[in-house]
């Protein structure tokens, strides 16, 4: 009676061990499943990682309505113009693929596992309702929509915002995807903390 009370749990342990073996992948298989699985990952990592070190000048006729209040007529941009433009793609890119991978998954009656809806969704699309709203009725449209000088972040801009949040929200439970996001933040990070240094 004592002996089987001792046995049984080593050989439970020994076949946990082994099954945990067994269901290690090699490096190449793990990249082909992140690839099938969490594609739509490198979007958002490459918003995190490399939107943030785009920097270059783009010459901007300012509109009526922000010219009255702006220096010159013109603004030269350096820091927002072009990440604005990237971070538009990139978001685009993200919602395309998860759509693609979506229908994929569903034709195989494998749907995707994202959290459930929640409070968290239901505010995010208040917000962006809001959001319209107050674009509408805004007496500046234009600056509404697109944003003031310098800083592009209208209603386009938030909506993508906010879209960007809610898929990093609906599929934060997926480890491979959240590693190779934190991956691209920690490789950006020590170079945009050493730029502004200078």
């Amino acid at each position: 009676m004592s002996k089987k009370n001792v046995q049984q749990p080593n050989q439970k342990g020994e076949d946990f061990s082994l099954k945990k073996f067994s269901s290690s992948k090699s490096p190449l298989e793990r990249v082909v499943a992140f690839f099938e699985n969490s594609a739509w990952a490198i979007p958002l990592t490459l918003i995190i990682s490399v939107v943030p070190l785009i920097v270059f000048m783009q010459i901007v006729k300012l509109s009526p309505e922000v010219s009255p209040h702006w220096t010159t007529d013109t603004n030269y941009d350096f820091f927002s113009y072009h990440k604005v433009i990237w971070l538009s793609v990139l978001t685009f890119i993200a919602i395309i693929t998860l759509a693609f991978k979506s229908v994929a998954q569903y034709d195989q009656e494998k749907p995707l596992k994202v959290k459930e809806m929640s409070f968290v969704y239901y505010m995010g699309f208040a917000y962006i309702f809001f959001a319209l709203l107050s674009t509408i009725y805004s007496p500046m449209r234009q600056v509404a929509l697109w944003g003031f000088a310098d800083r592009y972040e209208g209603f386009i801009v938030l909506t993508i915002y906010m879209f960007i949040f809610m898929m990093a929200y609906a599929f934060s439970d997926n480890e491979d995807a959240l590693r190779f996001i934190l991956m691209g933040l920690f490789i950006s990070a020590p170079i945009l903390t050493t730029l502004g240094l200078f």
